[in-house]
């Protein structure tokens, strides 16, 4: 918007007085107040014109030729007929006005020459030394350009120059304006106008189909950090959400504990919202080691992650990563045109749940007795968005899907552009229990990992989703707490961890990060309410900024081909209708000659006000206004045009508008000489000056 004003008040300053003087020239010319026939004519040409060019663009659009190309070339041709149209028109006028230039300058030349001829004599008959030297060859100079101009100097004059290059320069000029202003607009529309890609920064990335993001978007090295974030509570006892709920929905017993409410309390008595913390403090030293991943919730690293941080300067914070609550508009354009599964148990359809949540379905997840729940699931979002789950709650299970969708089986003939996988908790319960489920179930979770890294060779990007915090006094039963505990499931958090799970994933969505602060609410001990899924849901459509590569960056260095589209800019005219278009015109026409730009409503309001001057023009006062006047003044707006118009006219001595010189009535101080006297004081004169000089402006006028 500040650009948007400031280029605004630019083109008001240095192009407004511009357009205006322009314009007043071109009306002169073609709707000259004194010749009504040429007027008439021009208004037909005009018409004309905006008659041919609705039927030439009306053509090209059920011709589907509406492209840069068209309107590049009719621009150019329509141009150089009206530069040519000008230039046989104004050709003779102009060479006529350089004839009448080139004759003033000669004749001021004899004038000053035979001026100084005279200071000349008369110094010499009074034997006066006036002039020296100097002065007497410049006046034998000046003597010498009494004579006529020569040939050079009337060339010069009249701007005769007709060689080749002045005649094409013009049109020349004006092709290659069009051009760089095409290729502007498209260059723009591709690169989205109002973004640009940053490449200052080692991490930039593009983060959507054909988008470039103005913002640098960083790679895995976010992918640390995404994690990490907290639980805000929003005070619901603000004055702000008090008034509201007091006012519209007559909530007022709730809000009699705020004021003993502490901050402590205000998790209790207010909403929570997910959001990322921004101290700079948060990333890890240089020091962390290459098994180490961080966790920002905690606030210190732990022995079972990846990556290696290079140094300080290298790694990003949060605010360069740029986390932030992603809407549904967002969202959907990140995932234009992409394809992913979900695949693991309960904890990651509840996770499935949540982006189709982000996407729009505000129903998704919602308890439903008709469909089984252990069950496959698949959703198509605006038309090319698909989303679908797998239900797979063993790591065997897993691994069976995981090679369905690498070697195309399960009805894909595509590989998905990502894969998010979850799981653990009921293998910790069914497959656990002795030292063969062990090692048969760490064997499993290393093929696993094999068919992760199978995905990401093919250019598929993958998500482990971690389990989430187990409320161990919420399991319904005493096998689940002995076996399924928290105690338990960071145990296997750890084993998928060190087995190369994680390393193998291309981000790690890690559960307990959302979950550990809502334990609470878990009402089995496994699941958690909706909201708290749909934090896990923002985690994981901010990384796609960097998950969800395009295939430009795919071809540099993430790997094989890609099937996203290319960004396709809408075409011009795309939103208009010309009959829209000539309606609007009629209307414009309709406020221009009917004087009334309201649609009729000024109208409407003249059938039930009159202003002064008009009711006492009903008097019987013969020296008011007479009964040829007695419209002069009504609120009608086209004689109104004329109440406002006749003392402008007058002040300037320009025209009388319909033959009138006054406005009316007698200049002796009653009634209407009091209103013309207040008209003219506003526009800086009196009624007596310009009383007098109307006689004047009136002869001078017709002489012209």
């Amino acid at each position: 918007p500040s650009c948007n004003a400031l280029l605004v008040g630019c083109i008001l300053l240095l192009v407004a007085r511009i357009l205006k003087r322009l314009t007043s020239i071109l009306i002169e010319m073609s709707l000259p107040h004194d010749d009504e026939s040429k007027c008439i004519r021009s208004l037909l040409i005009l018409l004309g014109l905006i008659v041919a060019f609705f039927a030439v663009s009306l053509a090209l659009d059920m011709m589907g030729m509406v492209n840069f190309g068209t309107i590049a070339a009719i621009t150019i041709i329509c141009g150089i007929l009206l530069y040519q149209t000008v230039m046989d028109m104004t050709w003779v006028e102009h060479r006529n006005a350089g004839l009448i230039i080139a004759r003033q300058i000669k004749e001021r030349r004899k004038k000053r020459f035979l001026r100084n001829l005279s200071v000349l004599e008369s110094a010499e008959n009074n034997n006066d030394a006036i002039l020296e030297d100097s002065d007497s060859d410049d006046l034998s100079q000046q003597s010498s350009e009494s004579g006529d101009l020569s040939r050079s100097e009337i060339r010069s004059v009249l701007h005769m120059d007709e060689s080749p290059v002045a005649k094409i320069s013009p049109p020349l000029i004006g092709t290659l304006v069009v051009f760089l202003l095409g290729v502007t607009w498209h260059v723009a529309a591709l690169a989205s106008a109002s973004s640009s890609p940053s490449s200052s920064s080692r991490y930039g990335r593009r983060s959507v189909i054909g988008k470039v993001n103005s913002m640098p978007l960083l790679g895995d090295e976010c992918g640390i950090l995404a994690n990490g974030g907290r639980w805000v509570p929003i005070d619901s006892c603000s004055e702000f959400h008090r008034g509201i709920m007091m006012r519209e929905y007559g909530v007022g017993g709730y809000y009699g504990k705020c004021d003993q409410t502490s901050q402590i309390d205000i998790k209790m008595n207010g909403a929570l919202s997910w959001g990322w913390t921004r101290s700079e403090d948060a990333a890890p030293s240089p020091s962390s080691s290459s098994s180490s991943t961080f966790s920002l919730s905690e606030g210190k690293t732990k022995d079972n992650t990846i990556s290696t941080i290079s140094g300080e300067d290298d790694f990003p914070t949060t605010k360069q990563c740029h986390f932030r609550f992603r809407d549904t508009d967002e969202i959907q354009l990140s995932l234009r045109g992409r394809s992913i599964v979900f695949v693991g148990d309960s904890m990651t359809r509840n996770l499935y749940h949540a982006v189709c949540r982000a996407l729009g379905d505000i129903n998704a997840g919602g308890y439903d007795a008709t469909v089984p729940t252990h069950s496959d699931i698949t959703k198509t979002f605006f038309g090319d968005v698909t989303l679908e789950y797998k239900w797979a709650p063993l790591a065997v299970d897993e691994i069976s899907k995981l090679r369905d969708l690498r070697y195309g089986e399960g009805g894909s003939s595509a590989p998905p552009d990502l894969v998010v996988v979850g799981g653990g908790v009921w293998d910790r319960l069914h497959v656990w229990a002795t030292d063969e489920d062990h090692e048969s179930h760490k064997s499993n979770i290393k093929k696993l990992a094999s068919e992760l890294v199978e995905l990401r060779s093919r250019s598929v990007s993958t998500v482990w989703f971690t389990p989430t915090t187990i409320n161990t006094r919420a399991l319904n039963n005493q096998e689940k707490r002995t076996q399924m505990n928290e105690e338990g499931m960071e145990e296997m958090r750890v084993l998928y961890a060190e087995l190369g799970v994680e390393n193998a994933a291309s981000f790690v969505l890690d559960g307990p990060t959302f979950t550990m602060d809502r334990v609470k609410e878990s009402y089995d001990g496994v699941n958690y309410p909706p909201d708290v899924y749909d934090a896990g849901a923002q985690i994981l459509a901010n990384a796609f900024d960097w998950l969800l590569l395009d295939s430009v960056t795919l071809a540099s260095g993430g790997g094989g081909e890609s099937d996203s589209q290319d960004f396709t800019p809408p075409r011009p005219g795309i939103m208009s209708n010309p009959f829209l278009g000539m309606m609007m015109l009629c209307f414009a026409l309709i406020g221009l000659f009917f004087f009334d730009g309201y649609f009729g409503f000024s109208y409407l309001a003249s059938l039930f006000v009159r202003s002064a001057a008009a009711a006492a023009a009903t008097t019987d006062d013969p020296g008011y206004y007479t009964g040829e006047q007695h419209g002069l003044f009504s609120l009608m707006p086209n004689e109104s045009y004329e109440e406002a118009f006749v003392p402008l006219h007058q002040k300037l001595k320009l025209p009388t508008i319909s033959g009138l010189s006054m406005m009316g009535g007698r200049n002796d101080g009653t009634y209407g000489y009091g209103m013309q006297d207040e008209i003219f004081s506003l526009l800086g004169g009196s009624v007596s000056n310009v009383s007098e000089k109307s006689g004047s402006a009136e002869e001078s006028y017709r002489q012209r």
